[in-house]
């Protein structure tokens, strides 16, 4: 009789949920882990969504005020009261030169040195407003 061998197969795309920040990839994992193509979709416009509000996020980081009312308050004049997708994308695109300054490789995959947008960029960008 053959020997039954547990076989523990990672998917790639699983292993790179565990390298992406928390409020990325609980979205990320749970667009992995559904059956049908519904909810596979909207879980993973969930999570363009989070990377998005993510990167944003982190862009802007560093040019916040210190207080955190400020820091609200700076965030609601950007953003809005009730910010769609396309106002969290508005408002990446417009800071997205910062975030070079904190990671070039995130920075680099959405602009070029010369300020242009990449492939990915245009679509980023121009198909989510």
């Amino acid at each position: 009789m053959p020997e039954a061998v547990a076989v523990s197969q990672s998917r790639p795309a699983e292993e790179s949920a565990r390298s992406l920040p928390a409020p990325v990839a609980i979205p990320f994992f749970s667009a992995l882990q559904e059956s049908s193509p519904g909810e596979r979709f909207r879980t993973a416009m969930e999570t363009i969504e989070a990377m998005v509000r993510f990167m944003f996020a982190c862009a802007i980081g560093r040019s916040l005020p210190p207080s955190r009312q400020d820091r609200v308050g700076a965030i609601r004049d950007m953003l809005g009261d009730r910010p769609t997708l396309g106002s969290w994308v508005g408002a990446f695109r417009e800071s997205v030169g910062d975030l070079r300054m904190l990671t070039e490789p995130i920075a680099g995959a959405l602009m070029s040195m010369t300020g242009k947008r990449t492939q990915l960029g245009r679509f980023l960008f121009e198909e989510f407003r």
